[in-house]
């Protein structure tokens, strides 16, 4: 789980050497923990030592991943202190684009490409995440921000990029395990109604489909972390396909 997670972007973020191991050990290690280390490696990214890295784990666990980390080239080590060996690492955000897109590569099976840029948008930015999965277009807005830093103006840009390009299924992802339901559905609702008016507000409903996981009609999903990023889009792709069946008649 540590290894993919340390990507190459940009020249300045974590650096990984050419052919890292694909796969960890998954059995002793948390992905939710690793993750959650990873953003305090960035926080304490001028002074990172084991204490201050292992809030969310155990120091023994800490050790394991600085070591680990130190292996690969992303850290060195000066005494008890390490550092990283890029300049600075604003945030994660790029990684996980860069993270969702491998998963639908390596677990999927899927083309998949982040940070997409597409000519002659009207829209302008970057599609975080495009993939193609099993001959249908998925795109992920992906966010690594709670809840509370989402505003509307960045809801509209997932409706206006999702109405710009007509995928099969879009998804709104949130890196979090906090509620979906308080701020980004309410936000949800909303942008439909802007766009179709308020009467036609009813044909576009933002249903629960599991925990924090809501959806409009079985093709737009809002999802969190809470539960693993791999088992709520697992969830996102059947519900698609089920109703995919279900409208074909398919008992």
């Amino acid at each position: 789980m540590l290894a993919p997670l340390c990507s190459v972007y940009a020249g300045q973020f974590l650096t990984v050497p050419a052919h890292p191991p694909r796969r960890a050990n998954r059995k002793s290690q948390n992905p939710r923990s690793v993750w959650l280390f990873l953003r305090e490696l960035l926080e304490n990214q001028k002074h990172i030592q084991t204490e201050n890295v292992s809030r969310y784990c155990s120091p023994k666990a800490a050790a394991r991943y600085l070591g680990f980390l130190t292996k690969i080239g992303v850290l060195r080590q000066d005494g008890d202190s390490f550092q990283l060996k890029a300049d600075f690492v604003p945030n994660f955000g790029e990684t996980l684009e860069w993270y969702i897109a491998e998963l639908f590569k390596s677990e999927f099976g899927s083309a998949a490409i982040y940070r997409a840029m597409i000519t002659k948008s009207k829209i302008g930015g970057d599609w975080d995440v495009l993939a193609n999965w099993s001959g249908r277009l998925v795109y992920l807005e992906v966010k690594s921000s709670p809840p509370k830093a989402v505003d509307a103006v960045q809801i509209q840009m997932f409706f206006y990029r999702l109405w710009e390009l007509f995928p099969d299924i879009a998804i709104l992802l949130e890196d979090t395990q906090l509620r979906m339901a308080d701020k980004i559905v309410p936000l949800f609702r909303e942008e439909p109604a802007r766009k179709h008016g308020s009467r036609e507000k009813e044909k576009y409903p933002v249903s629960r489909l599991q925990g924090e996981i809501f959806h409009i009609n079985h093709s737009v999903y809002i999802m969190n972390s809470k539960g693993g990023l791999m088992q709520n889009l697992l969830r996102c792709l059947r519900d698609f396909l089920r109703n995919q069946q279900q409208l074909a008649g398919m008992p």
